[in-house]
């Protein structure tokens, strides 16, 4: 079970400072709201880093994971507000969108916390270096002192290395997750640009 799956609205009085606890816990050698170093020479160390940028807030390091040709496909496209009939996944120019409204450093948007958990099921080795990461993940959002939002998905993350032998995320494939009643993660993800005035 992930560590936040049944936290509900009622707890969000006290959701604050928990989630400033745990943006501050980690490494002795980093300070409070510091992220540590970066670590992209495996595909669970870019899912961790990956991890960090959203309790970090930090947009471009976010994006900076994702490879050029980077696909999101949401497990129900039809329900994501920007996507047309047929489509079947957002670009890059769509991710980079979302994450400048979702990660935003200062609290000056209608987002105050974000957190992400990515808790692993299973890898699989593609060949050349390219490997599927399969894994529940979870994706809250604290909306002033007392809005939780909160979603679940089923997520296989397909990552690969650079050049420099980096790993960045080629593609995410949502599935649904078991809890039948569970927001799917995209879906969270695109409400950001509504919320956030985007289109």
């Amino acid at each position: 079970m992930m560590a936040f799956a049944r936290l509900r609205a009622s707890a969000a009085p006290c959701w604050p400072a928990l989630v400033l606890l745990l943006a501050g816990c980690g490494d002795g050698d980093v300070g409070p709201n510091q992220p540590p170093p970066d670590d992209l020479s495996t595909p669970n160390a870019a899912i961790r880093a990956l991890e960090n940028t959203y309790s970090y807030r930090e947009a471009e390091a976010a994006y900076a994971l994702l490879a050029p040709g980077y696909r999101f496909y949401p497990a129900r496209p039809e329900d994501i507000p920007f996507m047309e009939p047929g489509q079947e996944a957002w670009d890059l120019a769509k991710a980079k969108e979302i994450l400048d409204l979702l990660l935003v450093e200062e609290r000056t948007t209608w987002i105050d916390q974000v957190l992400l958990e990515v808790s692993k099921i299973e890898e699989r080795d593609l060949g050349e270096g390219v490997v599927e990461y399969e894994a529940d993940t979870q994706l809250i959002v604290l909306i002033g002192e007392s809005t939780l939002e909160s979603s679940e998905s089923r997520i296989v993350y397909r990552l690969g290395p650079d050049t420099d032998g980096n790993y960045r995320i080629l593609e995410e494939r949502e599935f649904p997750s078991s809890d039948e009643l569970a927001k799917p993660v995209a879906l969270l993800l695109a409400e950001s640009i509504e919320e956030g005035g985007g289109g």
